[in-house]
């Protein structure tokens, strides 16, 4: 485990901290999210549909046309936030 020089302050730091804890100041280039909120909570609706409607479609052996039905929309509302995702920030 190598030290560095902070570029600020000129303390010691490690080589694998993202941050001088003398200073603060950022050592490496951090990522940034670019996913909005309104993807994320669609995934999530997508991922509960999917898994509320397996629960009656599993119970009734697959004769659950409710089920089917949201299963079915869980996976096309996950395709359209997928695909979204990609348009906007891809």
């Amino acid at each position: 485990m190598p030290l560095i020089q902070c570029p600020d302050c000129n303390h010691k730091v490690s080589d694998t901290a993202p941050t001088c804890p003398h200073c603060g100041r950022p050592l490496a280039a951090q990522t940034i999210e670019m996913t909005g909120k309104k993807i994320k909570k669609l995934q999530i609706l997508s991922f509960t549909l999917v898994i509320l409607g397996l629960l009656p479609t599993i119970a009734k052996n697959g004769d659950s046309t409710a089920g089917l039905l949201m299963i079915l929309a869980g996976v096309v509302l996950y395709v359209a936030a997928r695909v979204s995702k990609w348009w906007q920030h891809e």
